[in-house]
């Protein structure tokens, strides 16, 4: 991938020619994620600038695409969800299974337990099923739940 966008970059469009990310960013808007209330404004910039942090650190494609669609299932520290559960195969057909099987993941940890104990893991529901134990969830500079 060459490039994401910071988090103040503005959201672009598929129309953005030449950029890798375009298909995905139209995705995310699709699904709502420019509408959905963040912290600080709505989820589409804070997903491109998670991305965008993963491949400035060195990161390979996988994690990048994971950060960019790590909240569409929501998570704890977001109500509500871009895409439900049920319909995992929709985001797996676009970022692939273990991209996919991160932001599963990401979005089933319990915040409050699991960030003071990076490397570990506690889900928010016992229905949670783990990924594949083969999938490498560190960055090469930090565990990916710590973006």
């Amino acid at each position: 991938m060459n490039r994401a966008p910071g988090p103040d970059a503005p959201h672009r469009t598929a129309a953005a020619a030449g950029d890798p990310w375009a298909g995905h960013y139209e995705r995310l808007t699709t699904m709502g994620a420019g509408e959905f209330v963040h912290v600080v404004g709505t989820l589409a910039p804070h997903l491109q600038g998670t991305a965008a942090l993963l491949e400035r650190w060195g990161n390979r494609e996988t994690l990048c695409l994971a950060g960019l669609y790590h909240a569409v299932y929501g998570t704890a520290g977001i109500h509500g969800a871009l895409v439900s559960h049920e319909r995992r195969s929709l985001i797996a057909d676009a970022i692939g299974t273990e991209a996919e099987a991160i932001v599963y993941l990401y979005g089933a940890c319990d915040r409050d337990a699991f960030h003071p104990r990076i490397g570990t893991a506690h889900a928010r529901s016992s229905s949670i099923v783990s990924p594949d134990p083969s999938i490498r969830l560190r960055s090469r500079r930090s565990p990916i739940f710590a973006s």
